[in-house]
């Protein structure tokens, strides 16, 4: 099985949906490889936090925004 190293902005991207972001067909191919067990997928002992930076200064800022509406 092939070892891959995967950072917080490919995990966030698994929870994203097409369209919403660039790259989330890359990130889902990996995860995919993973589940097809092709693929040993490792993370940094700071993915957990990362991930929690990403919502913090990303996605509350995209959902504060006002609606269009």
């Amino acid at each position: 099985m092939k070892p891959l190293v995967v950072d917080a902005s490919v995990a966030f991207k698994w929870s994203r949906k097409e369209g919403e972001e660039e790259y989330i067909s890359e990130a889902l191919a990996v995860l995919n490889d993973h589940l097809a067990g092709n693929v040993e997928i490792h993370a940094p002992d700071l993915l957990l936090y990362e991930l929690g930076n990403i919502l913090c200064f990303k996605e509350l800022r995209r959902l504060s925004r006002p609606s269009p509406y």
